[in-house]
């Protein structure tokens, strides 16, 4: 794709999302509640990380917001 960022954070949230994935954290989560929100946040270099991974999840959970 064009899209670019800072190879860290990519792969930190990488990390995150395919240990959600794994473990199917997420997914159960928002079938238990679907009520609930999600919030992705961080400081400095984690609202970086957190930025790139909601993006990501945004490809298999296009409901999020």
């Amino acid at each position: 794709t064009d899209e670019f960022c800072h190879r860290g954070m990519l792969e930190a949230a990488k990390y995150v999302y395919d240990d959600m994935e794994a473990r199917g954290v997420l997914y159960v989560a928002l079938h238990e509640h679907p009520e609930f929100n999600l919030r992705l946040i961080g400081h400095s270099l984690g609202a970086g990380v957190a930025a790139v991974l909601g993006l990501m999840m945004r490809k298999k959970y296009p409901l999020l917001k």
